[in-house]
């Protein structure tokens, strides 16, 4: 019987020595709980450093737009020469139309209109003949040239040029018969009627 009291007597005070122990873990344990520090700085770095990634992916984005556009020079025997805008991927065919098309002296077997165009191009859009061999002896019924000679031209030639109809092809000869004649290309701009705009769709098909 003592034996067993005193087994008894033990197996309580570890009991409650146990308990205690809980109850100390449980009070201060989770006061002693801190965030976990993000290695190498604080959540106030890391924020900085998501802020900058993101700017970052922002300036390529922008760089991959920019990259949706070429920009071509073209020029020859097209209806308006300028500086074009195109979207990446374009055709010499499609530069070529942006200009307003060939002009009626133009080579269109000259280039390959299936080329891709790349930015900061220059398209050259020659004349018919102007790769031909200069040893070469012209034929007996060639002008040298498939420009209208504004000065010499018929109406039926004159007309056969952009925006001019009959009545224009009459006031460019009567012009050139009362002043004697174009000394150069721009002079057909004195013609009534025949301004900068309507020029510009001439100019490379007419000759003095």
């Amino acid at each position: 019987m003592i034996y067993d009291y005193f087994r008894v007597h033990h197996i309580i005070k570890h009991f409650l020595v146990l308990v205690l122990v809980c109850s100390f873990y449980l009070t201060t344990g989770c006061e002693s709980l801190n965030p976990v520090e993000i290695e190498g700085g604080s959540s106030d770095s890391y924020a900085a450093s998501a802020d900058s990634k993101t700017e970052e992916y922002e300036e390529v984005s922008s760089d991959s737009i920019d990259c949706d556009t070429v920009y071509v020079y073209v020029c020859g025997a097209v209806k308006n020469t300028g500086l074009y805008e195109l979207k990446a991927g374009s055709r010499i065919g499609d530069a070529i139309d942006t200009a307003g098309g060939f002009t009626k002296s133009s080579d269109k077997d000259a280039l390959n209109l299936a080329e891709v165009v790349t930015d900061g191009s220059k398209i050259m859009v020659p004349k018919k003949g102007a790769n031909a061999d200069k040893g070469a002896m012209p034929d007996e019924d060639s002008t040298g040239s498939d420009c209208i000679n504004i000065n010499t031209a018929n109406v039926n030639e004159l007309t056969t040029l952009a925006g001019i109809g009959e009545a224009r092809a009459k006031a460019i000869i009567e012009y050139r018969e009362q002043h004697g004649g174009f000394t150069k290309i721009e002079d057909i701009m004195n013609v009534s009627g025949i301004k900068e705009a309507m020029f510009s769709r001439i100019k490379d098909d007419i000759s003095v």
